[in-house]
């Protein structure tokens, strides 16, 4: 059961006990940072996601709270996945997969932004190579980024 906005609790499916309705992934928001350094010399330099705030004093190879996924979080993230549930119905990918950073011209291109999404398409495809996947990009998925007309 659910609470249903101003109806109250309802049970709209009603799933006889024991049967089989399926399961999916959904993934968003990846905003894999290809430039994190989990070694830095400059706390600010750890990643352009960071916007030159200086990380925390311990920043370790699964991230840090003031950036961006480095890949070795994506990664560890998506066979996790696999060792939840290997064998979903299929994957809802909802985009956003570059970092956020003010000096897009700097850390992002068009080349760039396409070798993020190609990486974290491999990874998906390695991991579950017979999975449906359904893909819709994201305001981060562009260069520039945000090309989504205002009010849509």
């Amino acid at each position: 059961q659910f609470v249903s906005g101003r109806f109250g609790y309802s049970n709209p499916l009603a799933v006889a006990k024991g049967q089989n309705v399926g399961a999916f992934w959904h993934i968003s928001d990846h905003h894999l940072d290809p430039y994190y350094s989990d070694d830095p010399t400059d706390r600010t330099k750890v990643c352009p996601s960071s916007y030159n705030h200086p990380v925390t004093s311990a920043a370790g190879p699964f991230g840090d709270y003031r950036c961006d996924s480095p890949w070795k979080l994506i990664n560890s993230s998506v066979h996790a996945m696999k060792i939840y549930k290997a064998d979903p119905d299929f994957i809802i990918w909802t985009g956003d997969d570059t970092l956020h950073t003010s000096e897009q011209d700097k850390y992002l291109g068009e080349k760039k932004v396409v070798e993020i999404i190609g990486n974290i398409t491999m990874l998906l495809k390695d991991v579950f190579p017979d999975t449906k996947f359904y893909a819709a990009p994201g305001n981060h998925d562009y260069h520039p980024k945000s090309q989504i007309p205002p009010g849509n």
